[in-house]
């Protein structure tokens, strides 16, 4: 009797480990298509906001850097320079400023931690400096956006310039100024340093 016990507690314990490693999976899955959505959200608006303004966008694009590369989620050229867009389709209340290492997401009564988004794209937008100095345009003009996608977020915790909600994005791009820059010419460059995914 003392067997059949412990064989049902083994079964028991195995099967509740399989629950938890598949609802970890299904987490997972589901985060990774919610970032997807509001990346392709993201790349629709940047690219109709180009169709209409003549400007020219690039998506997904890994650079070099150092001896790796980093993947920038949008790039946008135009008028006004370059601006790097990176996307975040998480819901819930943000809060942060420029200067902390993370920001803080709400749900109810979880509160989870990420990186500032606008320190990673901090880092791709000195990398897009970085080969356009290389190109000989030190001083062109380079923006950093991050851009919420996802409707139900509550960013009023983080409201720094450079931090939008997709429903902002137009807006947000209209009101930068235009330079003279050959926008053309640094699309072209920036495009011909991607890194084709393996």
């Amino acid at each position: 009797m003392g067997h059949i016990i412990f064989i049902v507690c083994v079964i028991a314990v195995l099967l509740l480990f399989l629950w938890a490693k598949i609802s970890a999976t299904k987490r997972a899955r589901r985060g990774r298509r919610k970032g997807m959505n509001g990346e392709a959200e993201v790349r629709r608006a940047l690219d109709a906001y180009a169709k209409r303004r003549g400007c020219y966008t690039l998506h997904g694009c890994r650079l070099p850097m150092h001896d790796t590369t980093c993947e920038i989620d949008h790039i946008i050229f135009g008028p006004f320079g370059i601006v790097v867009v990176e996307t975040k389709a998480i819901s819930g209340v943000i809060t942060g400023s420029s200067s902390s290492q993370d920001i803080e997401q709400r749900i109810g009564t979880k509160v989870h931690r990420h990186y500032n988004p606008l320190l990673q794209n901090k880092t791709h937008c000195n990398n897009v400096r970085h080969h356009m100095r290389k190109a000989g345009f030190a001083d062109f003009p380079v923006w950093s956006f991050v851009v919420f996608a996802v409707p139900d977020v509550d960013i009023s915790g983080f409201s720094v310039p450079g931090v939008i909600r997709l429903s902002g994005l137009e807006r947000a791009l209209d009101s930068l100024p235009e330079r003279p820059c050959d926008y053309v010419f640094a699309y072209h460059r920036i495009a011909s340093l991607a890194v084709k995914k393996a």
